[in-house]
């Protein structure tokens, strides 16, 4: 590795697969030479911070969407990603060579209440991943919300709580060459919110817009 910096160059392959007009995977291969990233290097008991070229990455990434509608009142949007990243060079500390398999799982479920009310209930799980030498833990976040039209359906009044666990973490660490080190930290990820949105103009012209705009793709997906 050089200290000269220079362009990193990117090539990328994409195939898409919709099944049934909803569900959805999508596969993906992607390529970094001169791969781009923020080093850290130490000599002695001085530790230095600087941008470089770290080699190659190459990533295999895997997405699949899959909404489901249970009944009229319960929707649902279920998102898996998985994927490998490796990279490889030889950096300050040592020849690097490493890759790892991770993935992430994400579920929304949207329920219709009586009297114009929604519940949402969202949840993610991210596993360990591998990027260059920093190894990262898993993290997990569940998220709630209720909304409730008011002024004849103009506005919404929406109550949330983020992170209801407050399992949403960063934990990193890294042991290459000389360079052991763990780095945990935590934010208030658990929040309240309270929304009041209102929506202006007129919702008949909007609806109609909507029902033409549906009625345009139903005509292309056909043929007509």
């Amino acid at each position: 590795m050089t200290l000269g910096l220079r362009v990193q160059r990117n090539s990328q392959a994409e195939l898409t697969y919709t099944f049934d007009d909803r569900i959805t995977l999508i596969g993906t291969y992607s390529r970094a030479d001169d791969y781009f990233s923020t080093l850290y290097f130490q000599s002695g008991n001085i530790l230095t911070e600087m941008p470089g070229n770290v080699g190659k990455m190459q990533t295999i990434n895997f997405d699949l969407n899959y909404p489901i509608r249970v009944s009229k009142w319960w929707n649902m949007l279920n998102k898996v990603n998985a994927g490998n990243d490796h990279f490889s060079d030889s950096l300050f500390q040592g020849q690097l060579d490493q890759d790892k398999w991770r993935y992430q799982f994400s579920t929304s479920q949207r329920f219709s209440l009586p009297g114009k009310y929604q519940l949402q209930i969202s949840g993610r799980y991210t596993s360990a991943s591998q990027n260059l030498i920093y190894y990262q833990q898993s993290s997990a976040n569940v998220s709630a919300s209720i909304s409730h039209k008011v002024f004849k359906e103009q506005a919404s009044l929406r109550l949330g709580i983020s992170d209801i666990f407050k399992t949403q973490r960063n934990y990193t660490r890294v042991n290459f060459g000389s360079l052991n080190y763990t780095d945990f930290g935590t934010s208030e990820s658990r929040r309240v919110s309270l929304n009041f949105s209102w929506r202006f103009g007129n919702t008949k012209v909007r609806q109609t817009q909507d029902r033409n705009r549906g009625d345009a793709d139903e005509k292309v997906r056909s043929g007509s």
